[in-house]
């Protein structure tokens, strides 16, 4: 008997009544909380040949925002979901106490529609499932970063992951808990000139806590990055990070955000003073900044400053055995920044930006010359929003100066080219593009200042569901000013993720690194080999 009969059969009709009470025992809607979909295209629909256009029901009447219900044709229909499709299923909490009697989903399509290859769910049971709104999205700091160059939410459009964590729901927060452990080989452990090999264990723990509110944000985080060396001890890392993120909403289209961390990292033997030293400084970072953002209509204007406080440790002479003094590397910096941008249209925004920066340290080099200046940063670009389906980030290009207080030294100026852009180019392939510069100091003798760039692509290409391959190079160079002294480093590296399930991720990695170096005898390059295990939740 099919549908359609079934429909007029009064015995049905009389008995439906007496079924209420089985939808008791029927589990209620579901909306995706925790799991980001990922963007597959569907298959395409059936092609049938059609002498005439019937007319559909409502339900299968595809809506636009303050528009009515159109007629479609079964090419126009949204396909069903066959079973092996990309997406992965969301597993949501049930609601207790809420029964939802809706059998709109039973009705029969019109003649001539095989209704098996349609998608007959309403739309509000597809939106909860493959576009739920950002607010529900725990995965995702709901916000603009403070610090628009380091946008962390690109990350995860970039890696497109088909199995994404869920976390542990603490009333209102939810919790991401996971850790990395892996096994390093290294070919030239110092980065030096003379390669000396080892072999490492490492261990990232990671804790993230988000909240899912309506209104206002809050995320504190802290992780770690441990390394145990067989030789070497000296090189172990004992890197920690305590960070605190909120957003205050004044109305919607006013906020504040705020920002405060604290990070311990050990300093890179590709440092001058590092690669003298018989064990690698500590290097503490104290960093807290604020912003004050407001949109007219399509102009927004953020406010923002910051202060960043780094902090070198002691180092010993490996030669001398002398304590070297770091004290003329410790550094207060503070930065206000004025941006402001028009929206073109829903997906695409021009902007600009001037920020100020002091710098004040705590003691002079051996020269005598202190380093404290101040110097401004001029930039224009493109940000492209999260509307955009397939480019999200910012590029901009500008001009920057640092002017030491000191008359002894001179001014150092340079060209800014910056960009933080993800591209994806397919549903499967997504492309990162990453350049930075700015103006350092330096404490060597007859200069003022380093001009660093930093110019990188990655690509991520999904093979199979389970299956992840990475591909990426990065080019980073130090020009410094008022002495013939010229760095750059590059970096090939390679990599590949096979997901056992949603919990566990197998990874491999390797990285090729040299150094050119305009100084006697610096020339090196390194090579280094990861194997592990990411678990989380």
């Amino acid at each position: 008997m099919s549908r359609r009969s079934m429909r007029r059969w009064p015995r049905w009709r009389a008995a439906a009544p007496l079924l209420a009470p089985l939808a008791l025992c029927l589990p209620g809607p579901q909306v995706a909380l925790a799991q980001a979909p990922t963007e597959i295209l569907p298959p395409k629909p059936m092609q049938r040949p059609q002498a005439a256009r019937p007319v559909l029901p409502d339900f299968l009447k595809p809506t636009l925002d303050g528009q009515e219900p159109r007629d479609l044709t079964e090419s126009q229909l949204r396909p069903a979901p066959r079973d092996g499709d990309v997406t992965p299923p969301a597993e949501p909490p049930l609601r207790d106490g809420i029964i939802d009697l809706d059998t709109s989903d039973q009705q029969v399509g019109p003649e001539g529609i095989d209704t098996a290859n349609i998608d007959a769910r309403p739309p509000s049971d597809t939106g909860a499932f493959e576009s739920p709104p950002a607010g529900h999205d725990p995965q995702l700091f709901q916000t603009e970063d403070i610090l628009p160059l380091a946008d962390r939410r690109l990350e995860t459009f970039f890696r497109n992951e088909p199995f994404q964590p869920v976390g542990y729901r603490l009333g209102s927060f939810v919790l991401f808990p996971e850790i990395e452990l892996a096994g390093v080989g290294y070919s030239n452990v110092l980065r030096s000139p003379k390669a000396r090999a080892d072999l490492a264990l490492e261990a990232k723990p990671e804790l993230r806590l988000v909240s899912n509110w309506r209104w206002h944000a809050l995320e504190l985080k802290a992780n770690g990055n441990l390394s145990f060396h067989d030789e070497f001890p000296s090189e172990d890392n004992k890197n920690a990070l305590l960070e605190a993120r909120g957003r205050l909403d004044f109305t919607r289209k006013s906020n504040i955000q705020g920002l405060a961390s604290q990070q311990v990292t050990q300093e890179s033997r590709s440092g001058v003073d590092a690669a003298r030293a018989s064990q690698r400084a500590d290097v503490t970072t104290n960093l807290v900044a604020a912003s004050l953002n407001h949109r007219f209509n399509r102009l927004n204007v953020q406010l923002r400053g910051g202060v960043t406080d780094i902090h070198y440790g002691t180092l010993q002479d490996e030669t001398t055995g002398a304590t070297l003094d770091s004290r003329d590397r410790n550094l207060v910096q503070t930065e206000q920044a004025v941006r402001v941008r028009y929206d073109l249209k829903s997906s695409v925004g021009v902007f600009a930006e001037t920020a100020m920066v002091q710098r004040d340290y705590e003691a002079a080099p051996p020269d005598g010359l202190k380093r404290d200046s101040e110097g401004e940063r001029y930039r224009f670009g493109l940000a492209f929003f999260p509307e955009h389906r397939w480019l999200r980030g910012e590029a901009s290009l500008g001009w920057g100066r640092q002017q030491p207080n000191n008359q002894g030294l001179s001014t150092v100026d340079a060209l800014l080219v910056d960009a933080n852009v993800v591209l994806r180019a397919t549903p499967l392939t997504s492309v990162l593009f990453t350049a930075r510069s700015d103006i350092g100091d330096s404490i060597n003798d007859n200069t003022s200042g380093v001009v660093t760039r930093a110019l990188g692509v990655e690509g991520r290409q999904i093979l199979r569901k389970y299956l992840t391959a990475t591909a990426g190079v990065q080019v980073s160079r130090n020009r410094y000013v008022g002495i013939s002294l010229d760095e750059k480093e590059t970096s090939a590296r390679l990599g590949l993720e096979y997901s056992i399930s949603r919990e566990i991720q197998l990874f491999s990695r390797y990285e090729h690194i040299w150094l050119d170096t305009t100084q006697l005898a610096g020339d090196w390059q390194a090579d280094e080999f990861r194997l592990g295990m990411r678990l989380r939740h």
